[in-house]
């Protein structure tokens, strides 16, 4: 049905090294077409994780943003409140060094303990209040961001070869609701709904 060539997709986070389709400054910079700058580009990716990883959706948020020296936002600090009353905080930062690595980092707690992913020290942990503590063993390199998975499943999926969805537009859309209410907080100084 689909088929194609495979794309060069060696780099690092944070970096266009051994990539042979960099992105044009102008797709992603220029806030007249991209509407946004780090929220859009990378916090979309790591908030649909979030919402992929707990089934939350967001109520309203507040939001600090700020850019210096860019005409689009690099580090964004978000206080949100999802539906069922938990609170959460999701930030970032555009200016990892080139060469590290990916710097996705989440702590999700609840009334059982806390689960804790570390993509860059290739760390995954479940702390139980009840003691019952799982760590898993990650091979070297678990933690690399891998840019060929989401769209082969894509593919899989439209072919029918799949019906195991890894990126559901439920979860892209509870990113969205956040990211818009962050930005309309930055500009607004007040916590906005979604």
């Amino acid at each position: 049905m689909l088929s194609g060539g495979d794309f060069d997709t060696g780099a690092d986070s944070g970096s266009s090294e051994g990539v042979s389709f960099a992105p044009d400054s102008a797709t992603w910079a220029d806030p007249q077409r991209a509407g946004g700058g780090y929220g859009h580009a990378q916090i979309s990716h790591s908030s649909g994780m979030l919402f992929w990883l707990t089934g939350l959706r967001a109520s309203s948020v507040f939001s600090v943003m700020s850019g210096p020296g860019a005409k689009v936002e690099l580090y964004d600090a978000m206080t949100v409140r999802f539906t069922n009353g938990a609170i959460g905080t999701v930030s970032g930062a555009g200016n990892v060094p080139a060469g590290q690595g990916f710097q996705v980092d989440v702590r999700i707690f609840g009334k059982e303990g806390v689960l804790l992913i570390d993509c860059d020290r290739e760390r995954m942990e479940l702390q139980r209040h009840d003691g019952k503590h799982k760590k898993l063993d990650l091979e070297p390199g678990s933690g690399d961001y891998e840019c060929s998975g989401p769209p082969e499943n894509f593919v899989e999926l439209v072919a029918g070869r799949t019906e195991v969805n890894w990126a559901p537009g439920e979860v892209a859309m509870r990113g969205v609701e956040v990211l818009d209410a962050a930005y309309r907080s930055a500009v607004s100084g007040v916590e906005e709904k979604v």
